[in-house]
């Protein structure tokens, strides 16, 4: 279900709303969204052999550590990528323009500081 929206909201997004790539990401998340529902729903139902209940569900603070470890360092990639993006045309030390030696010294120690 989820290809078959992703393949009519991406006609939709890029050729009727003329949105380009904006559209097909935009095409994606949305597919991923109705596909993600129609499985919550066939696990609430009694059809599936692992049946999701509310009360089932838990918090366990244990996992809450590791989780935010393990999500921190492509999470801070992610948003210091799309900033030096938004100052120059690539991500690239090599690209950034008329900065100096420092400024791409700094960028690249940057880019080894977030991915550890």
């Amino acid at each position: 279900m989820g290809a078959v929206t992703n393949i009519v909201l991406d006609a939709l997004f890029i050729n009727g709303f003329h949105m380009g790539v904006q559209g097909a990401t935009l095409a994606t998340i949305l597919s991923q969204g109705v596909s993600a529902g129609f499985v919550i729903r066939y696990l609430c139902t009694g059809k599936s052999v692992l049946r999701l209940r509310l009360r089932n569900i838990r918090f366990h603070g244990k996992l809450l550590w590791p989780c935010i470890l393990l999500g921190t360092s492509p999470a801070l990639m992610l948003m210091y990528g799309r900033e030096a993006q938004s100052k120059t045309k690539t991500a690239s030390p090599a690209t950034i323009p008329k900065s100096g030696e420092r400024n791409r010294k700094i960028h690249s120690c940057m880019l080894y500081l977030i991915s550890i």
